[in-house]
This record gives structure tokens, C-alpha cells and sequence, in this order.
């Protein structure tokens, strides 16, 4: 029996965050107002301190510049806290701003948020970023990478509200309560960044890069631009929150309707066929390379050995790499469980599963016939080259073969009075 998903509404969310933060301005500057003036005062000394460094990673006082990225961190930590307490629970700090700066709730997000940018940025994209400097045609391959690894990192955010708000914060927990949704909490919170990262830049292009009151100006303007980023992100982030685990389908502070909508479930069949069209996708081209290392075994003719492909070093690059291939494929299941979940356009279900199997039966022909000639004269750089565009045509074309036939079993059932 199908059951029901709650969603998060992507852009009333954004909305949302948006007149929350506008409409708290004053308040919301006020209880952070003494992370405000440190981080100002730590984006200055950074500033400073790399461009008496000449920019060079190994030429300045590597410690303040580490010491000053610790205390941002933390800053953005402790502003996250305020700023969903607030939210959340309506409180403001009843204590001097300066001494409510140490707070274990903030040291508690501080080590998720650490573990998060390891994880994200000096972790697997910065291994995948030196391939793309050595090897440009890998960048799809990055941002593939990147994307699924933020969509991960979205299921697991959940936890710095929870620990803003003295809920026990658990990432397996987090998993739960993001599921169905991570993508769009991710989006929540990098579209509320965006106009901050265009500001931000703007700024940036318009720094002399020479010591003096200027260079400190725009470097106080930078950091003022990335604590309200901090602020909005976590608007964003807590109301995120509050519609999917605290009060579903309530109302947020900012007097929006409800964040939420509901979804039902898919029928199991056709989640069955969303998941064999993309399996088919990411595991055929790596079949048909195996069909083509055994036929050039067997004739005696030179093939790469097995280990190169199966080398750990070289699975996730391979697992990405089959996203890639996939893509047409995927597109495809999307476009199944949108035709196959309730009937439409006067159709019966199984000529619109028609149209899905000629698709289906297409990209598969074209995937075969493109990676016999990839994997016959193989080269490591072909793989990193725009391969779906080569067989994503047979697709379309199996897709319009499959809409001909459909569209004339409708016409022969109208013309002929069937049921």
C-alpha cells in the first residue's frame, strides 16, 4: 500500500529565510554582534597577514593564518548557534554577548562542521580537483563527484541544529529526518548563499591587494558579507528543520504558509523499474568493456590487465565515471516514474511502459555500439571525453519510435470505440 513522504517546498523555504532574515535584521545582529566584531577583526589580520606573505602558502606566519581560520570557524559556530536558538526557540542570549561567545553547543557544532569541510573539501574534491588541473576533460567528473558527495553531506546536516537546540544530535538520526529531502535542504542553503557569494566577489575583484585602510576596509566588508551569510544559511537551515522534524506542516515564524507538502509514495513496480533503468545504465557500459577484454583475450590481442581497472585507487573515479555514463539513463527513469505513476494524456499503462522499453531498448544499443569502439582501442582519456552525447540520440530516437506506437494504439482505440 502506497504511504505518504513529506517534502520540503524548495523555494518557499528560500522565500521564507529570506523575510525571516530581513525581518529580524536588527535582532538577529544584535545577539551575535560580538562574533560579528571578532570575525571583522579576524578577516583584517588574515588579510593582512597573506598579503605581507605575498599570497605564497609557505611564505607567511602559517600559525596566524591557522589560528585566525580556527576562530572564523568557530565564530560561524557560534553565530549558527544564536541564530537557530532564535529561530527555533525564540531565545536571545540573556548574558553579555562576549561571555556567551565560549558555549559547548557551539564546540559541539564546531567538530560536525570540521568533519564536513574535511570531508568536502580537503578530502575527496581536492584529491579530484588535482585531477582536473592535470587532465581538464575530468571536470564533469568533478562536479558529478561533488554533487553526490554534498547530497550525502545533506543528509547528515541536520545534526548542527540539533545540537544548536540541545536535541541530541545523531547523524544516523540526521539520515532519517533528511531522507527524501537532502537534495533540497543542500539547495535551501546554497541558494540563500548565492547573492552573498556574488557580493563577496564583487568586493574581492575591487581589492587593491596593498596594505593600507582600503585593503582593511574591504577586508572587514568581506568578512561582514560571510557573517551574514552564516546568518541566513542558518534562517534557512533551522526552518528547514522545523518543517520536516519539529512541527511538519506548521506554520514558521516568518508567517509563511506551511513548508511542507505530501507525497505519495511510488507504487513499488514502478520504483522496481526507476532503479533497473539506472542500474542498466551505470553497469552496461563496464559489461560491454568486459565482453570486449575476454573477445581480445580469446584472439590473442593485447588488453590492459585487469587490475588496472579494479585498483582501489581508481573505484571511485570509476564509480563516478558510471553516473556519467548513466546520465541519459537516469533522465530516462526520471521521465518513467513521471509517465507510469498515474495515467495520463488518455493513455493505458502499458503504452506509456512502451514508450519507456523502446527508449530503454535504444540508449541500450547505443551504449553497446559506443563502448565496443571505446574498450576495442582502449585509452584511459576517452572515458574522461563527453561519452553519453554519442549514444543519448538512439535514445531519443527509441523514445519517438515508442510515442509513434503509442499514440496510434490511442488513435485506434478512439476510432474504433474500443475501452
Amino acid at each position: 500500500m502506497a504511504t505518504q513522504q513529506i517534502k520540503i517546498a524548495l523555494w518557499r523555504t528560500v522565500k521564507a529565510a529570506w523575510a525571516c532574515y530581513v525581518r529580524h535584521f536588527g535582532t538577529l545582529i544584535k545577539i551575535n554582534v560580538a562574533a560579528w566584531a571578532l570575525m571583522v577583526v579576524a578577516g583584517i589580520a588574515l588579510n593582512s597577514v597573506l598579503m605581507h606573505a605575498g599570497f605564497r602558502p609557505n611564505a607567511g606566519p602559517s600559525l596566524i593564518v591557522l589560528s585566525c581560520w580556527v576562530l572564523s570557524l568557530y565564530l560561524m559556530c557560534h553565530t549558527l548557534v544564536t541564530t537557530q536558538r532564535y529561530v527555533l526557540l525564540d531565545e536571545r542570549p540573556a548574558i553579555n554577548p562576549v561571555r556567551a561567545l565560549v558555549s559547548p553547543r557551539s564546540l559541539r557544532c564546531l567538530g560536525y562542521l570540521a568533519l564536513f569541510i574535511i570531508v568536502a573539501f580537503y578530502g575527496f574534491n581536492v584529491m579530484l580537483g588535482w585531477l582536473v588541473f592535470l587532465v581538464p576533460a575530468m571536470s564533469i567528473i568533478v562536479v558529478v563527484a561533488a554533487l553526490l558527495l554534498w547530497a550525502m553531506l545533506g543528509r547528515l546536516v541536520f545534526v548542527l541544529p540539533a545540537a544548536a537546540i540541545d536535541a541530541k544530535p545523531d547523524l544516523m538520526a540526521s539520515l532519517v529526518q533528511t531522507k527524501g529531502n537532502s537534495l533540497r535542504v543542500f539547495f535551501v542553503i546554497l541558494l540563500i548563499f548565492v547573492p552573498f557569494v556574488v557580493a563577496h566577489q564583487i568586493v574581492l575583484w575591487s581589492d587593491p591587494y596593498e596594505l593600507g585602510p582600503i585593503s582593511w576596509l574591504l577586508a572587514a566588508l568581506r568578512a561582514s558579507i560571510v557573517f551574514n551569510a552564516v546568518i541566513a544559511a542558518s534562517v534557512g537551515l533551522a526552518l528547514a528543520y522545523q518543517a520536516l522534524v519539529i512541527s511538519p506542516q506548521a506554520e514558521v515564524p516568518s508567517g509563511v504558509p506551511p513548508l511542507t507538502w505530501v507525497r505519495r509514495e511510488l507504487d513499488p513496480s514502478v520504483r522496481w523499474i526507476f532503479w533497473s533503468i539506472v542500474a542498466t545504465g551505470m553497469a552496461l557500459p563496464w559489461v560491454v568493456g568486459i565482453g570486449v577484454k575476454l573477445y581480445l583475450d580469446a584472439h590473442g590481442l593485447p588488453t590492459w590487465p585487469w587490475g588496472y581497472f579494479v585498483h582501489p585507487t581508481r573505484l571511485a573515479v570509476e564509480f563516478v565515471l558510471s553516473v556519467v555514463f548513466a546520465s541519459p539513463f537516469i533522465a530516462l527513469a526520471f521521465l518513467a516514474r513521471y509517465l507510469l505513476s498515474v495515467p495520463r494524456w488518455g493513455t493505458r499503462y502499458w503504452e506509456r511502459l512502451l514508450v519507456i522499453l523502446c527508449g530503454l531498448v535504444g540508449g541500450a544499443i547505443g551504449t553497446v555500439r559506443t563502448f565496443w569502439l571505446v574498450f576495442a582501442k582502449f585509452d584511459p582519456m576517452i572515458l574522461f571525453g563527453p561519452l553519453p552525447l554519442l549514444y543519448v540520440d538512439d535514445m531519443l530516437r527509441g523514445l519517438l519510435i515508442g510515442c509513434l506506437i503509442a499514440g496510434l494504439s490511442v488513435l485506434m482505440r478512439k476510432l474504433f470505440g474500443h475501452a
